[in-house]
């Protein structure tokens, strides 16, 4: 999935904490909020 590995490469990178903005309807938006939380990076929505 897109959203797990630019997670992956963000908190490889240094990255720990994210603002995420998502628009529209669907599945994919829950599942990239979660694939984002998977790798380990705080979020605020």
């Amino acid at each position: 999935m897109a959203a797990k590995d630019a997670g992956q490469v963000a908190y490889d990178a240094g990255m720990r904490q994210a603002e995420v903005l998502v628009k529209g309807p669907g599945s994919g938006r829950e599942a990239a909020i979660r694939a984002i939380d998977e790798v380990g990076i705080r979020k605020r929505v």
